[in-house]
């Protein structure tokens, strides 16, 4: 069975936090930590009180994929992943992003896609909100390429 669970980035703290997303009526969202694995699923007396609550921005919240990269690191929504393959070389990173149309997480980039098959083989290398460098130097690259078509034809 699939593991559901999020992350997002502590208001406070700036840190990332995982585990459980809900959001108050004022919309705020919040993931909830459990301080004992299980102890809130199991109990029949559980309340939210049993459960370190945290803030976090709601921009940042992404969902995990269920799959693990080629350190066994989760990855979540919104991560950025690199692949690399010998027989395979210069792929420019790729982003998780969940695609509404087709209900699913995808890995892309603006060249390619990867196959959920093939995640596993890839490497986390940074997420959207922490690394703008990576995501800034692939807009970059692609202008560029974009620029060279045009004067080519």
């Amino acid at each position: 069975m699939r593991e559901i669970k999020f992350r997002g980035k502590s208001i406070k703290s700036n840190d990332w936090v995982k585990g459980s997303l809900f959001y108050d009526k004022d919309g705020r969202a919040f993931i909830a930590q459990t301080r004992v694995d299980k102890y809130v699923i199991e109990s029949k007396n559980a309340e939210w009180w049993d459960m370190d609550e945290i803030e976090v921005d709601p921009a940042t919240v992404g969902q995990f994929t269920g799959k693990h990269d080629v350190h066994n690191n989760e990855i979540y929504k919104d991560d950025i992943l690199k692949y690399e393959n010998p027989d395979y070389p210069n792929h420019k990173p790729y982003v998780i992003r969940w695609s509404e149309d087709d209900c699913c997480f995808e890995c892309v980039n603006s060249d390619n896609f990867m196959l959920p098959v093939v995640w596993g083989e890839m490497k986390i290398i940074g997420n959207v909100f922490d690394n703008l460098v990576i995501i800034n130097k692939c807009l970059i690259l692609d202008i560029m390429v974009n620029l060279r078509r045009r004067e080519m034809e």
